[in-house]
């Protein structure tokens, strides 16, 4: 029942001229609205984190985790005067249930992937 947004923790953001967004601002929604979305910075969904969060002085977005569904994703530069995207019905990616390993704990198929020993032509 966890999931995050993929692409957007542990990124880094930089203006054109490649200059960080130093304390950019990530305000992140329910899907579709400004009504604000709880952030967790730990798998369980158990640390609340504030909201909006803020990059660090290298502009990268901290590490975060959301209940599954569907959020809108805003940063806004430190001051708020630039905003640097605004993306809105973002799924969530991860793993719905079990604590990990996807597909919801299913058995891996040992015969349909790559063993020791393969040849593997290039």
């Amino acid at each position: 029942m966890t999931g995050t947004l993929y692409g957007l923790p542990l990124s880094q953001r930089v203006d054109v001229n490649g200059t960080p967004y130093s304390g950019a601002l990530l305000y992140l929604y329910q899907a579709s609205t400004s009504i604000p979305a709880n952030s967790y910075s730990d798998f369980g969904l158990t640390l609340l984190n504030p909201n909006p969060l803020a990059c660090d002085a290298a502009g990268t977005i901290p590490q975060f985790w959301l209940a599954d569904g569907a959020y809108r994703a805003r940063m806004t530069s430190a001051n708020g005067s630039v905003v640097i995207f605004d993306f809105d019905n973002i799924q969530t990616i991860g793993p719905s249930t079990g604590t990990g390993g996807g597909a919801g704990g299913a058995a891996v198929d040992t015969t349909a992937i790559a063993q020791t020993g393969d040849y593997i032509w290039v």
